[in-house]
């Protein structure tokens, strides 16, 4: 697990740390307005996203990771792909029709970005599953590296503003595609159109049809508010929001990488007898870990907001603290999700997004005509929180997680920092405060950190 998460590690960091770095380009070189359209574009493709890629970038790989043969390899690749080739013609028609009815600009655009992340989605989670991790992190620099390598020139020198923005994403993309294929063969090899698919399909299809309904409700309550915020608040107020929320992209990309390795590890020690031991050291540290970074990446953003962002941003610096804590609860919903993995009940996650979904909509159109964009974040605040509480609950059948006493004491800083986030106003306050706490999460540290710290030190002590 340790070994995973330093590969996908270096490829997360590696890569978020590109995208963050255009965040400063996008808002000193695109006017909130326009930024905030190409946002909801973005919300569209990740609502597009789950029947684009049919979740085979999730059903590809779990299904890959138990295949034996080359022979089981082929059915889930070539099943994949000619499904994938399906949903892209089906989109393009349906965005030809769209195109005669209506004038939505960028639609040719994000028709395009929606194809090509899809497939390469899912092409990344097949690397996954077939063992190729390195080039899967390999993958995720390379990427990051040509969107920001390609988005400069094209926003800046070219002033394509929004239109650089999608080339840049579009074509970074496909030549990372072209060079997994390069590395791998993943379709050369494994791809065969006269290969029997159809009952490796219906597997695949039975295990992913319910995570297309559960990633589509999850996107919606992630993604949907832009379009209460266009509608009730404006194009304007949807520009800081954006921009506030790329800094919660850094945790997502932390957590990403540990939510990829947790998910890999579960799955293979799911049958192990020890398992709710197990999986209950790795949640505590796992909640240890969020804290601290939600704690860190707020509070560092804070000091040096006025720096990295342009002018017309600078009041979406109190936005920052709440979306990255809904980053953190997204996360620990994402850490008990394996559950239905590892069981296979995928299916079961629906009735708690069905009444997550009515939450949502109503807290948020109620939410921001009161509070604005305020009433936006605690809409998704709220909501997960009422998911969290929901799968605690109703994942105890397939695993058993006890929170230790550090743990509850490290929720207590999560609150007073949040706190202290909007009551202390002076640069030295917060950076006083800010030490304190660091101080305070090193202090209660999880035994699991402490106990691996104290064997490695006396392994290397040891050494002659």
């Amino acid at each position: 697990m340790l070994r995973n998460l330093g590969i996908y590690a270096v490829g997360g960091i590696g890569s978020r740390l590109m995208t963050f770095l255009l965040v400063p380009i996008y808002s000193f070189f695109i006017a909130p307005s326009e930024f905030g359209y190409y946002d909801i574009c973005f919300a569209v493709i990740m609502l597009m996203l789950p029947f684009l890629s049919m979740q085979l970038r999730d059903g590809a790989f779990r299904f890959l990771l138990d295949a034996q043969t080359d022979e089981e390899r082929t059915k889930i690749v070539t099943f994949s792909m000619l499904t994938m080739l399906r949903t892209s013609v089906a989109c393009v028609a349906l965005g030809a029709v769209a195109y005669c009815m209506f004038d939505i600009k960028y639609m040719w655009h994000t028709v395009a970005f929606g194809i090509v992340f899809a497939v390469f989605e899912v092409v990344q989670q097949m690397l996954r599953g077939l063992g190729h991790n390195k080039l899967y992190a390999s993958i995720g620099i390379l990427t990051s590296f040509l969107i920001f390598s390609l988005s400069v020139p094209l926003v800046i020198w070219a002033d394509m503003g929004v239109e650089g923005v999608f080339a840049g994403n579009i074509l970074a993309r496909l030549v990372a595609l072209m060079f997994a294929e390069w590395r791998v063969g993943i379709f050369s090899r494994y791809i065969r159109l006269h290969a029997d698919v159809k009952a490796t399909g219906r597997e695949i299809l039975r295990f992913s049809y319910p995570l297309i309904v559960v990633n589509l409700i999850v996107i919606f309550i992630a993604s949907g508010n832009r379009f209460f915020i266009e509608h009730f608040l404006g194009l304007y107020e949807n520009g800081l929001y954006a921009v506030a929320v790329k800094f919660a992209c850094i945790l997502e990309a932390l957590t990403l990488i540990v939510n990829q390795t947790w998910q890999e590890t579960a799955i293979r020690q799911y049958a192990d007898a020890d398992r709710d031991s197990f999986y209950s050291k790795i949640f505590n540290t796992y909640l240890w870990f969020l804290v601290i970074v939600v704690v860190g990446v707020s509070y560092v953003v804070r000091f040096s907001y006025g720096y990295i962002v342009g002018s017309e941003y600078q009041e979406s610096v109190w936005l920052v603290y709440p979306l990255v804590l809904s980053s953190m609860l997204l996360s620990l919903l994402v850490f008990y999700d394996v559950a239905y993995q590892c069981s296979k009940q995928t299916s079961r996650q629906l009735p708690c997004l069905v009444i997550a979904l009515f939450i949502s909509i109503a807290s948020n159109y109620f939410f921001s005509k009161w509070w604005g964009l305020y009433g936006i974040l605690a809409s998704i605040n709220v909501t997960y929180i009422f998911m969290l509480i929901y799968k605690v609950i109703d994942t105890r059948r397939y695993m058993l997680l006890t929170i230790n006493y550090r743990s509850i004491r490290m929720i207590g800083l999560l609150m007073l920092s949040g706190v202290m986030y909007y009551v202390l106003t002076e640069t030295l306050s917060l950076v006083v405060y800010f030490v304190v706490a660091c101080a305070a999460s090193l202090a209660i540290c999880p035994k699991t950190i402490l106990d691996f710290a104290a064997e490695k030190l006396k392994l290397k002590t040891a050494k002659p």
